[in-house]
């Protein structure tokens, strides 16, 4: 509205606790000692990443019921790289100043 560009893009938040409960319910685990001494951290995470889209059709069908648009195709997702590396030079800048 005051000649600013902002991309609509979708966004996955793949870090944090809901997703983990889901991963934790469906391993049988509970906790950190439960991952680390039974299926270990890397395992843990691998999980957490193959199940982040489980709710992909459930969330689009959502965001378009809700009239709000947003590209889904060129979506990003917290668990990128580029994200997180975005995201750290972000805190570094404010750091800085």
């Amino acid at each position: 509205m005051q000649g600013k560009y902002v991309e609509r893009r979708f966004g996955w938040d793949c870090h944090g606790l809901p997703i983990e409960n889901i991963v934790e319910k469906k391993l049988g685990i509970s906790g950190k000692k439960d991952i680390e001494d039974k299926i270990g951290v890397y395992e843990f995470n691998e999980g957490c990443r193959a199940n982040v889209f489980g709710y992909t059709d459930i969330w689009q069908q959502t965001v378009e019921r809700m009239g709000r648009w947003v590209d889904m195709g060129n979506d990003y997702k917290t668990m990128d790289t580029d994200f997180m590396e975005s995201v750290w030079w972000v805190f570094s800048e404010i750091y800085k100043k």
